[in-house]
């Protein structure tokens, strides 16, 4: 890649699970035209940038305040992230949970688009139980903006509480 000049952010680190890079670098995956797609995308991107790469492990702290949590299953490498700053924390959860409706009701069930659903489902409900049980804030990526909220143990399922957002004046 001589795109150095080209990278939005040049001196940046890029923090990935081993297994994350090999999965989406080897080239035999691609054995459908969606997955030749997705593998050809990230080995296009990743690859250059092999020595940007810091591989990182569940538990880790990455950098002071951000533990790494492994969340396999919409990925094989997934990882979210839990933040500490100031006496508060906050649970990036990536691409664990996919619907504020339909990943509280039925946590447990597989979902088509992760890579492994099963893994995925049995994730997605150790995180909700410890996010419940914990009362963290978490940022879900596909909830409704801006994806910051408290979940609550509702039986055998959950219930998503939207932050009330403060206006900046």
């Amino acid at each position: 890649m001589t795109e150095k000049a080209e990278r939005n952010f040049p001196a940046a680190q890029i923090y990935l699970a081993q297994s994350e890079f090999d999965f989406w670098t080897d080239e035999s995956k691609g054995t459908n035209d969606m997955m030749k797609t997705f593998v050809g995308g990230a080995r296009k991107h990743l690859l250059p940038n092999r020595e940007r790469i810091v591989f990182i492990k569940d538990g880790q702290e990455i950098l002071p305040g951000i533990q790494v949590i492994a969340t396999p299953g919409h990925t094989v490498g997934h990882m979210s992230y839990m933040i500490t700053s100031e006496g508060k924390t906050l649970c990036n959860t990536g691409d664990t949970m996919h619907h504020h409706v339909l990943s509280m009701l039925k946590p447990r069930a597989a979902f088509a688009f992760d890579a492994d659903g099963q893994q995925g489902a049995e994730t997605r409900g150790r995180m909700l139980d410890r996010l419940a049980a914990d009362k963290t804030l978490m940022l879900a990526y596909h909830f409704p903006w801006p994806g910051l909220g408290y979940v609550a143990r509702r039986g055998d399922a959950y219930r998503y509480i939207p932050e009330v957002l403060q206006p900046v004046l």
